[in-house]
């Protein structure tokens, strides 16, 4: 079956057709729209050689359009590292009515964004438009970019906190020694501070090995049991 894109009629009457976007620069903007890559979250993947395809231009000329677009109209973001491309405000016309399909599809598509970056300009850009609208459907779009975007911030902090140790106590820990500090320390409040200072309490032990933690957690867990009986 065909998939159908909607695209508002007053497009046409907007300023920036009329005003500002030039024949080109209309066309792309409807081609990207209505393309068969599109996506009901108006983020998706849109490779350089896809678009070369589809729209019959060599890639200097496509490129101008996607700055221009960007950079000086505001209406796309586009991510050369994973090749998505966001419509910032597409999501305030393409969704007719909601519903459980609706939103199924729309969780199922923001997962497989890869670009946060992208996540975070359309929310900029949307979070007015949902606060102002009276629609269900609108508040379900502000959480569900709300909620993506949280776990996502707290899974690179993470990944870049693990990082961080591994480039500072890997001349005195092994891989695994590092790894276990980072999982005791992750469900801290300040996980980056209790990593570091479980790793100089081990290093202060002369720990080395696995197995010197497991025996060190052992004389706490005795000397903890001594304190307790007296």
């Amino acid at each position: 079956m065909t998939i159908k894109r909607v695209v508002a009629t007053d497009f046409w009457y907007s300023p920036l057709v009329t005003n500002e976007l030039s024949r080109d620069e209309i066309f792309f903007m409807l081609y990207l729209k209505t393309n068969p890559q599109t996506s009901q979250l108006g983020i998706y993947k849109l490779p350089m050689q896809i678009m070369e395809t589809q729209v019959q231009m060599p890639a200097a000329e496509i490129n101008a359009l996607l700055n221009s677009l960007q950079y000086n109209h505001d209406l796309i973001a586009y991510n050369r590292s994973t090749n998505e491309i966001a419509i910032l405000e597409y999501l305030s016309y393409s969704i007719l009515t909601g519903g459980t399909p609706v939103e199924r599809i729309l969780k199922r598509e923001i997962h497989h964004v890869e670009s946060l970056e992208l996540l975070t300009k359309v929310q900029a850009k949307m979070t007015d438009y949902w606060h102002r609208s009276e629609r269900a459907i609108d508040g379900c779009l502000a959480e569900l970019f709300a909620k993506e975007i949280a776990n996502r911030s707290r899974t690179e902090y993470a990944d870049q906190l693990l990082a961080d140790l591994h480039d500072f106590w890997s001349d005195y820990f092994t891989a695994d020694l590092i790894d276990e500090a980072y999982k005791r320390s992750k469900y801290k409040n300040a996980p980056d501070q209790y990593a570091k200072t479980i790793l100089t309490d081990w290093q202060k032990r002369g720990v080395t090995s696995l197995k010197d933690v497991q025996l060190a957690d052992y004389d706490h867990f005795n000397q903890q049991a001594s304190i307790l009986s007296n």
